[in-house]
């Protein structure tokens, strides 16, 4: 129970709390959007992120790799192209400049601090499908941060737009 714990904050510390250091001290003379940029982006890496993570330690996600590894190479070919085509549309269509992309085309370190932790998350993400597929709770962790993601982009960046 110890690892699922710890899971859950080392997700917390290397997420929201790096995201908001970063944003907060790095870039506090900049007038960049800080992190979060609303709510409901917060409840998704603060809830549902650090869920999932400590229900991967919880189910002991480790033994089923051990007994087959070959889902890995689709996890991974799977975090490859989604995180490679967020990061296109996040550096260069998204609408909105915050504290990880000061203007179109171009990241700076929060940017890339954040891709790799998008990286790292979707490779988890697959994992867990994968994996854990069969259980609803995964399920419900990979859903609800999902609708945070949706609800974000197509509800609150109106508000960016304006």
């Amino acid at each position: 129970m110890v690892d699922v714990i710890f899971l859950f904050f080392v997700t917390l510390l290397f997420g929201p709390i790096m995201f908001f250091i970063i944003s907060r001290y790095f870039y506090k003379n900049k007038n960049l959007i800080k992190y979060p940029v609303d709510v409901i982006d917060f409840i998704g890496d603060c809830m549902f992120i650090p869920f999932f993570n400590a229900l991967l330690a919880y189910y002991n996600v480790i033994d089923f790799i051990k007994q087959n590894s070959g889902y890995l190479w689709f996890c991974l070919v799977f975090a490859v192209l989604l995180s490679f085509f967020w990061g296109i549309h996040r550096k260069n269509i998204s609408l909105v400049n915050d504290w990880s992309r000061p203007k179109l085309g171009k990241f700076n370190f929060g940017g890339w601090y954040h891709m790799i932790f998008f990286f790292i998350q979707t490779f988890l993400g697959f994992i867990g499908m994968f994996y854990l597929g069969d259980n609803i709770l995964i399920w419900f962790a990979v859903s609800g941060y999902l609708f945070t993601v949706i609800y974000h982009y197509f509800v609150e960046t109106k508000r960016f737009k304006n």
